[in-house]
């Protein structure tokens, strides 16, 4: 499975969030943030994490 960067990334700019603010509400530092765009991946507890802070199914956040 792997992370659906574009999904993610749209409900950023929808937000007009910068990647920092944006990391901050699912608790991971911009660094980290800028690793899982950049490996388009992460654990399941974070897609978790973050399908519910965005009010999303976290299938939402996985590719095909």
């Amino acid at each position: 499975m792997e992370l659906n960067i574009k999904k993610l990334e749209a409900e950023r700019i929808r937000l007009s969030l910068k990647k920092g603010e944006y990391s901050k509400l699912f608790d991971l530092s911009e660094t980290a943030y800028g690793k899982m765009l950049r490996k388009k991946s992460t654990a399941l507890s974070t897609i978790n994490k973050i399908a519910s802070v965005l009010n999303l199914d976290p299938k939402d956040l996985l590719t095909n």
